[in-house]
């Protein structure tokens, strides 16, 4: 048995759900593909995220919900950069899934094809569209917002160096 606790026995404010954020950039347009979401906060964007699964690395969870989301298949040679740490945020009211919010490891692949689902598993975005940095920000769910702002910040100071 491993150590991980049911969600349905968990208290919904003691805990942070681990998991990934995949984002993918053109690096000759300088565009971030984000989706339209098709659940709550609907009519938000954002970019693929999801948990880490039992018996998966970060990685592969992020290649994972990538080819979920959208149907787009990455190779993991195609990763650019992954921040440097774990960035969290907190939902603005704990459930027994996500607990207090999530924590999240960025992690970015480049990506140079059409903006596109491809038959995806999960019905997660109505689209997904290439955008600039700050219009994600802009459209993202509020609660959302400084997570964003923190992995901009470390990416951007990585393309500097």
């Amino acid at each position: 048995m491993s150590g991980r606790v049911p969600p349905q026995t968990r208290s919904s404010v003691s805990f942070f759900r681990a998991g990934i954020v995949a984002v993918l950039y053109n690096p000759h347009t300088n565009k971030f593909l984000a989706g339209e979401r098709a659940k709550p906060p609907a009519g938000t964007w954002q970019f693929p995220q999801g948990g880490i699964e039992e018996n998966q690395t970060p990685i592969q969870a992020a290649l994972t919900e990538v080819r979920e989301e959208t149907g787009i298949i990455l190779a993991e040679d195609s990763l650019l950069f992954v921040s440097s740490g774990w960035i969290s945020y907190e939902l603005p009211e704990p459930t027994s899934f996500h607990g207090r919010g999530q924590t999240q490891k960025w992690f970015v692949f480049e990506y140079l094809g059409d903006a596109t689902l491809n038959n995806p598993v999960d019905n997660e975005f109505l689209q997904v569209a290439y955008m600039d940095f700050d219009d994600v920000v802009d459209t993202t769910a509020s609660f959302r917002i400084p997570a964003y702002q923190q992995f901009h910040q470390e990416f951007i100071s990585w393309q500097r160096n």
